[in-house]
């Protein structure tokens, strides 16, 4: 382990927390689209949101997981879900952790805040993997492009 790295666990001790796994999921949501994410932010027409599905359970039953819809009226809205394994050190960016769900904004209704996530998995399947997001994800945008978006 590097010292940066060393340094990040320290300064960032809560990996579970909600900041953490934002800006890991669009690290690699950048990273699919082929972008440098550390000189580059999300492209026009997409949004992002993520959720946790953590097997790390309290004593108590862990509540449902739900997303949080972004404000902005980006066409293209990309569901992205952390699942890290309960018997492995926690990795945010650990690729294979991670479902995404692109869905374009037209197939969700208009006054929804959140989604969760069992009538996202109802709607839209099991989800794609990182390396399966690579490929259906330059499609879609480019498909909602040719669309007018």
């Amino acid at each position: 382990m590097t010292e940066f790295d060393r340094f990040l666990r320290w300064y960032c001790a809560d990996l579970l927390n909600e900041g953490l796994r934002q800006a890991s999921g669009q690290w690699l949501l950048c990273a699919a689209l082929g972008l440098e994410p550390e000189h580059q932010g999300l492209p026009a027409g997409l949004s992002f949101s993520t959720a946790l599905l953590s097997p790390r359970a309290q004593p108590e039953p862990q509540a449902p997981v739900v997303f949080a819809l972004p404000a902005d009226p980006q066409p293209l809205v990309v569901f992205a879900l952390w699942q890290p394994p309960p018997s492995q050190p926690l990795e945010p960016l650990a690729r294979e952790q991670w479902l995404f769900w692109p869905v374009p904004r037209r197939q969700l209704h208009a006054e929804r805040q959140t989604i969760g996530l069992r009538p996202l998995l109802r709607a839209q399947g099991d989800g794609l993997s990182h390396g399966q997001l690579q490929i259906r994800l330059p499609e879609l945008m480019a498909g909602l492009a040719g669309d007018g978006h």
